[in-house]
């Protein structure tokens, strides 16, 4: 793992097992985070419905567990642009284990959106309804949290092209990509919108930012000593604009704003960046029980993101949600019931004969 200019990065990385074990520990964080994020965000919107000590806390939460998707992507870039493969594999392989979960489990949800409508409407929906709601949700995503299984699906579409250039780029290359991509990020801020030429920055933009800076600092290698601490002030720095920032839009519009928490602004980008670099650098303690979890967490990371909004929708019903008590402790409460009850089902239905494996996730 050297960055001599002369050789390719990709060709310079030779990872193991042992290599990343730091992106099992950064994906058991993730899900813990995505859990966290959407608990938060139902108290972060009740917004004057509750008292305002209880919505920082909403806010403090949610906006700490923003790092998770660009760290999703990230991790994804990392794993899957140092490997080589032929393309009729990876289509295969790949792409059928992001598929046939999604599928299983966007049905669940329409089954679930079909019952809920039926115990508030007293009456089933006739067929020709049903197939429609079926229809436009498997295109358009049965939940909210779906748009990123859709989002990444896209990515990996795009890996086996991608692959290609990231095999024979050189650093400078890769760092050429990653800088017009940061400036268009830059420009694409409201402050900074105006001074954006009509260029078409289309294969600039996005996720794709993320998925091949995460390769970069996978690959490569710091020499810095203080990385570790750069890391942790990033990460609070960043943290603090993004606090400090939605208060400050939210009491000055008088409702809501996620402006700070989106994954495209530069607060949410140095904390990502931060939180990766953390955990690749750093070596943590662990103990017998912390390597289970975190093990088991991401072994099953995929199918608790799908299923642990039906959790969600459902625990309000038996009164457990994050303002049922103060957020500050509810908050926690809620995400450690959630992350329980979906890392078991999931587990529950991996073990099904012959078909689990492929539709848990």
């Amino acid at each position: 793992m050297h960055s001599n200019p002369d050789l390719s990065i990709a060709e310079s990385a030779v990872h193991t097992k042992q290599n990343f074990e730091w992106a099992n520990t950064m994906r058991a964080w993730a899900t813990i985070a995505v859990i966290g994020l959407h608990t938060a965000s139902h108290v972060f919107f009740q917004y004057k419905d509750i008292p305002y000590g209880a919505w920082l806390w909403a806010n403090a939460y949610d906006g700490l567990a923003r790092f998770c998707v660009p760290v999703f992507v990230m991790l994804s870039g990392a794993l899957l642009l140092s490997k080589d493969y032929e393309l009729k594999d990876f289509l295969k392989k790949r792409l059928s284990r992001i598929v046939f979960p999604l599928i299983f489990w966007s049905l669940a949800y329409n089954l679930f959106t079909i019952l809920q409508n039926h115990s508030e409407q007293h009456q089933w929906m006739n067929w020709i309804a049903t197939l429609k709601l079926i229809y436009y949700n498997l295109r358009d995503g049965s939940a909210y949290h779906l748009w990123y299984v859709y989002m990444i699906i896209g990515l990996y579409l795009f890996v086996p092209v991608i692959r290609v250039w990231v095999k024979n780029a050189d650093e400078k290359q890769i760092l050429y990509f990653l800088a017009v991509w940061l400036l268009v990020l830059l420009l694409n801020q409201p402050l900074l919108r105006k001074f954006r030429p009509a260029v078409d920055f289309t294969y600039f933009t996005g996720y794709l930012g993320y998925f091949v800076l995460g390769y970069y600092l996978s690959v490569k290698k710091f020499q810095s000593r203080r990385i570790i601490s750069f890391s942790i002030a990033g990460f609070v720095i960043g943290n603090l604009i993004t606090f400090f920032g939605t208060i400050y839009l939210t009491g000055k519009s008088g409702e809501p704003i996620q402006y700070f928490y989106e994954n495209m602004t530069i607060n949410i980008l140095l904390v990502s960046v931060s939180f990766f670099m953390f955990f690749k650098n750093v070596v943590l303690r662990k103990t017998r029980f912390s390597t289970l979890c975190i093990n088991f967490l991401n072994r099953y990371s995929y199918g608790i993101y799908l299923i642990h909004v039906l959790f969600l929708m459902l625990l309000p019903e038996y009164k457990i949600s994050g303002e049922s008590i103060h957020p500050s402790i509810g908050i926690p409460v809620v995400v450690l019931i959630c992350l329980t009850l979906s890392s078991l089902t999931v587990y529950l239905v991996n073990k099904i004969p012959v078909v689990g494996k492929y539709i848990s996730g």
